[in-house]
């Protein structure tokens, strides 16, 4: 899954505590958190899912979306939605 939005510093962080809460309330706690004390990026690895968080700079560098271009793509509503 890939989501797009500008992100740095404070927001980084807030974003990916709420990821992390949001998913833990789910269900899915967090098995590794790294980049924290990174200005461009946050990785959280869920082990069913991980949540790459970036700036824009870092995520032009790093270019997941071609890395993973090739993958197939999963409908996962179905998890999201189990939850509610």
């Amino acid at each position: 899954m890939a989501a797009v939005g500008e992100i740095d510093g404070t927001d980084k962080i807030n974003s990916s505590t709420e990821v992390a809460k949001v998913l833990s309330d789910a269900g899915e706690a967090p098995l590794h958190r790294e980049g924290y004390r990174s200005d461009s990026w946050v990785l959280l690895d869920f082990g069913c899912a991980v949540v790459h968080l970036f700036s824009e700079e870092a995520r032009e560098f790093y270019n997941l979306e071609h890395l993973w271009s090739d993958a197939e793509n999963v409908d996962i509503s179905p998890l999201i939605n189990s939850g509610k």
